[in-house]
């Protein structure tokens, strides 16, 4: 936890910040996420239904979790 996040946290008796970014996977991105990302950005490449969007659907599901947990904290629930 960094330095200004523990400051927070002592400034609120009985809070912890219910993310903890050590929780994650942290690793650098692979060259399939990388493809994954590039893929994503483009107007007409990523329809998720297709095969390759399912596939670079897939290979960013570590990078989806922490976004995930956010909207599972907030109550806000992704478009299915």
């Amino acid at each position: 936890m960094s330095s200004v996040a523990s400051a927070a946290a002592a400034a609120r008796p009985g809070w912890a910040m219910p993310l903890v970014p050590e929780d994650f996977d942290r690793r650098p991105l692979t060259p399939e996420e990388r493809r994954a990302l590039a893929l994503s950005h483009t107007t007409a490449g990523f329809n998720g239904r297709s095969r390759e969007g399912r596939a670079a659907t897939d290979a960013l599901a570590r990078l989806y979790r922490p976004l995930e947990e956010v909207f599972r904290l907030s109550a806000i629930r992704a478009p299915q």
